[in-house]
């Protein structure tokens, strides 16, 4: 857990000290008094909204001041970051969701790096517009594959599994190197599985873009049972994973798909196991909580009448 703490304040200790100088300057004019140490006269012209600000913030308290001086410190740590790229560096970039939205609408970050970050996270950063721009890698980065074999596979689900509850249909992509179904938790093993595998990285682990695995995943979506639950287990490259992102699951809501897990790897075990519970990517479950309460409580009113 400490070493967790210290790998992430390693990586992200510009954004904190940015953070705690915003989160300073409304302390200031009430530490130090501004409205009685500054003299306030109105100007003669007001010739912009940062001079009428200023004088509206120093004629009316130290609240006023301190509202302003934040104003100032978001719109300054904007123009700073504005040409910036978030998750530098050569290492692994472990942030939530909650992190990447300040660092985006608070401190300004247009664009965000893919590369060294969990694959759940690219699902749900590319999902979300969280930044305006993602890089994946340069051009050069990625061996362009034209057309080639995506082999796909499909294992029907086990007769004992409950049919009661909408279907679940495992999604296998493998990109980088090839999976095998050992791979997969045990729990999952019963659901239907299409495993969709490049032939190319059976030779060869290189770092591809493959639109011929793009289109596949897309086609094997969209043929998919309404109101399904999907579980990926994904192997791909940021490139690769932007792309299906993009095509195949940023539907607004126009698909088939009902709730959408996508699977990790833990690289604290050997051979690369995927976990045994999956990271929903939607729908999000606060959201949800809120949604299903404010539909109960308008029923129990109209059944009150």
């Amino acid at each position: 857990m400490i070493k967790r703490i210290c790998e992430w304040l390693a990586d992200s200790w510009e954004q904190c000290i940015e953070l705690i100088l915003i989160f300073i300057l409304p302390w200031l004019p009430f530490k130090f008094d501004f409205q009685a140490a500054i003299e306030v006269g109105k100007p003669d012209k007001l010739n912009d909204f940062a001079s009428l600000l200023t004088y509206y913030a120093m004629a009316h308290g130290n609240a006023s001041i301190s509202i302003v001086l934040v104003l100032f410190g978001v719109i300054a740590a904007h123009k700073i970051n504005a040409g910036r790229i978030l998750n530098r560096g050569n290492h692994f970039h472990r942030h939530t969701m909650l992190w990447y939205w300040i660092c985006s609408k608070v401190l300004g970050y247009n664009k965000c790096k893919l590369m060294l970050v969990p694959i759940y996270s690219q699902f749900k950063l590319v999902l979300a517009d969280t930044f305006a721009e993602y890089d994946y890698g340069a051009d050069d980065y990625y061996e362009v594959v034209g057309e080639e074999e995506v082999a796909l596979n499909t294992k029907p689900a086990r007769e004992d599994t409950d049919c009661s509850t909408p279907q679940t249909v495992n999604i296998v992509i493998s990109d980088t190197y090839p999976l095998t179904e050992k791979l997969l938790p045990p729990s999952c093993l019963k659901h239907e599985t299409i495993t969709l595998q490049r032939k190319t990285n059976e030779q060869t682990k290189a770092r591809c873009y493959s639109p011929t695995l793009v289109k596949a995943v897309v086609d094997t979506v969209r043929t998919l049972p309404n109101g399904c639950r999907v579980n990926v287990f994904p192997t791909t490259n940021p490139k690769n994973t932007y792309m299906i992102v993009y095509k195949a699951f940023k539907t607004g809501g126009r698909d088939n798909i009902g709730s959408l897990y996508v699977y990790k790897q833990p690289n604290n075990e050997s051979y690369w196991h995927f976990a045994e519970k999956g990271v929903r990517i939607y729908p999000r479950m606060v959201l949800r909580r809120i949604i299903t309460r404010c539909f109960r409580q308008k029923s129990s009113v109209f059944s009150d009448l």
